[in-house]
């Protein structure tokens, strides 16, 4: 019986499943960071957490950060942020690992 054979992503395909990994690593940090508070759009502020996108949010807070507050955060979102979300891929699994800084 021959072993099945994986098949390889094309760049396109793995820059877009890279993209949707980065934005609900970037959506969990501001569930954890609590940024839908002073969000402008109701939607965040409606759901509690993280309607849109994440970019802005991020940008506002990220040099307010110390490095333990970051080193904090970063266990927090290894962990699945307040509600415990396991990662959805091997590669959002791959992205919580990174520091802040490289996550915004």
């Amino acid at each position: 019986m021959p072993a099945s054979r994986k098949k390889r992503l094309s760049p396109k395909q793995y820059q877009a499943r890279y993209n949707a990994a980065l934005r609900a690593t970037q959506a969990l940090y501001c569930e954890v960071l609590e940024l839908w508070r002073s969000c402008k759009k109701p939607r965040c502020r409606r759901h509690r957490r993280c309607g849109g996108a994440p970019e802005p949010c991020l940008r506002r807070v990220c040099f307010t950060l110390t490095a333990d507050r970051q080193d904090e955060l970063q266990a927090q979102v290894i962990a699945g942020g307040p509600r415990r979300i396991p990662p959805a891929t091997h590669l959002e699994s791959q992205l919580r690992r990174y520091p802040f800084s490289s996550v915004w």
